[in-house]
């Protein structure tokens, strides 16, 4: 029998650290925190990590997101790994404060290094609203996420069970899928890109806006599908 004693409590002293955080060990004296970074000019809400030693406070943060939704954790597990060179993230993009949103969203994947540096960033949905809970990282170096799914257009407030496996590339392993994933809005290639992008829809039209470096929008217009 293994007795448990209490040593000690701290708390965080860092407002974006609340219940909606998650942690996992990365040494005996380091862990993954991934948090909610809320800017104090904008209130705009993006996914953050920051690596935290024993005296708890947050080093460098990187911070996941864009300016035009609101970017949240999973309700449970947001972060997996087995090697802390390959940190696997998961969260929800345009997460609406209502019980039965009106509106569609993504669920958001993704690939840190050790540095928390991203390697890549995949999104699934705009057909319903989805709500992801938790990421778990599969033996072929995929991920393996579940959600709820909420379609307004048809259901009469009930979620639907969502269940989404990506390979080690963050993408759907399916070969008898079209070029197009049905779950996701567009495709962009080459990227990165140099001189000029392709960009191809799985809708009729959409709006692009382009951010630089420092987040300032260079380009604002609309896209529509191209029909032979």
């Amino acid at each position: 029998m293994t007795l448990f004693n209490f040593v000690s409590v701290e708390t965080f002293q860092d407002p974006r650290v609340d219940d909606n955080s998650k942690a996992k060990w990365l040494s005996d004296s380091t862990f993954l925190l991934g948090f909610q970074n809320i800017n104090s000019n904008n209130h705009e809400q993006d996914i953050a990590f920051s690596e935290i030693d024993s005296t708890l406070l947050l080093r460098t943060v990187s911070v996941i997101g864009a300016l035009d939704t609101i970017d949240y954790m999973p309700a449970n597990v947001g972060i997996d790994f087995v090697n802390p060179d390959s940190i696997h993230y998961a969260g929800t993009k345009n997460i609406i404060p209502e019980f039965w949103p009106q509106e569609s969203s993504w669920i958001r994947v993704g690939l840190l290094d050790r540095t928390l540096e991203p390697l890549y960033e995949r999104f699934y949905g705009g057909d319903a609203y989805y709500k992801t809970l938790s990421i778990m990282r599969t033996r072929d170096g995929g991920t393996f996420i579940a959600a709820l799914r909420y379609n307004y257009l048809e259901h009469n407030d009930y979620n639907d069970a969502f269940f989404l496996k990506v390979n080690n590339e963050g993408l759907v392993t399916n070969l008898a899928m079209s070029p197009i994933c049905p779950l996701e809005s567009f495709i962009i290639y080459p990227n990165p890109g140099t001189d000029y992008i392709n960009l191809i829809l799985s809708e009729n039209s959409a709006k692009i806006k382009i951010f630089d470096m420092n987040r300032k929008e260079i380009l604002s217009k609309n896209a529509f599908k191209w029909s032979e």
